[in-house]
């Protein structure tokens, strides 16, 4: 097992099926890895490599280069019970590779520093979740992509669950590129807030379970409201008429409560109809007052909704008048 030059063998671990893993060191350029292995060329050194032959031990089933630009060496190898392994050795090289949210992700000496570093097992998933944040009444796109640990091959034709607080929101089947997509609406059951967006896969015989989540941020919905000018003189009755709707999608909004108000002061206040229509009948008397009014209509908004409100104009002019003369007799 090796390349043009030299190669060590410092650590051996067994699995349950009987394939060995071994780890060392080689200095060789041609050292054999695997395809789309982690790391499958020499960035120059002494480079860690990680082998796992088949139960015959005729071939390879997974083997990768682990290094930077100096000098890595391995010392020890075990397996859990799933078939992972477990790396340990130490490393000079600045640019020795680590994984994000580990405890320390940079060399600071070339003196040299011990790594740790895992390997899946064979039968190790990926999955990813993707979705982007949104209001009430939007509709997005949620996204999950499976791969096979080792590899990152696409894994099509297996069954992935999404949950939106821990409910069910649709399982669907990857396709060829180990990826599903969901068209999801953001309605007024969602709710507006934080929620535990998660995505998961139950495993089967060939590989093992995996899952991932994320926090949906829900935000409330802008809204509209519409009314037009009104004319009226004193002793008439006016009809004002308001429409509430959602921006995101100019949805009617029913049994939301709006306020009318004549120059700053509330004068009725109506819910709207499932058309999202609300509608005030007003008299128009002498304390009116004869002259244009300021005529508005408010939504205060709730859980779900932003505030709103529009302005328009009450013009009021005087009412006809008639005088009647008696008859008088000589």
């Amino acid at each position: 097992l090796g390349g043009a030059s030299d190669e060590i063998g410092v650590g051996i671990a067994v699995d349950k099926q009987g394939s060995a893993f071994i780890t060392g060191q080689t200095t060789s350029l041609d050292y054999p890895t695997t395809p789309n292995t982690f790391q499958f060329a020499s960035k120059g050194g002494v480079d860690s490599f990680v082998t796992q032959l088949s139960v015959d031990g005729k071939s390879l089933v997974y083997s990768t280069l682990v290094s930077g630009t100096a000098d890595d060496i391995s010392r020890a190898i075990a397996l859990d019970a799933l078939g992972r392994a477990y790396v340990t050795g130490f490393s000079t090289s600045l640019d020795f590779p680590t994984t994000a949210g580990v405890f320390q992700t940079a060399n600071p000496t070339f003196a040299g520093t011990a790594f740790v570093l895992g390997i899946p097992a064979d039968k190790d998933t990926a999955l990813s979740l993707s979705a982007p944040n949104g209001k009430i009444g939007q509709t997005i796109t949620v996204s999950g992509n499976l791969l096979h640990s080792r590899d990152n091959a696409p894994l099509s034709g297996k069954p992935l669950t999404l949950f939106l607080d821990g409910s069910s929101i649709g399982t669907l089947t990857t396709g060829t590129s180990g990826t599903v997509s969901l068209s999801y609406p953001l309605d007024v059951g969602v709710g507006a807030g934080n929620h535990s967006l998660s995505i998961s896969f139950a495993g089967d015989t060939g590989y093992y379970a995996s899952q991932n989540s994320q926090v949906l941020t829900i935000a409330k919905a802008d809204t509209n409201l519409t009314q037009s000018d009104y004319t009226g003189r004193v002793g008439d009755t006016v009809t004002f008429t308001t429409q509430l709707t959602r921006s995101t999608d100019g949805a009617s909004l029913s049994n939301q409560t709006v306020r009318f108000q004549l120059d700053g002061n509330d004068i009725g206040t109506v819910t709207t109809d499932a058309g999202g229509s609300a509608t005030l009948t007003y008299l128009v008397t002498e304390s009116t007052g004869v002259t244009n009014h300021a005529l508005a209509v408010v939504f205060d908004g709730d859980s779900n909704y932003l505030t709103t409100n529009t302005n328009s104009t009450l013009t009021v002019s005087k009412t006809d008048t008639s005088l009647v003369a008696p008859d008088i007799n000589t």
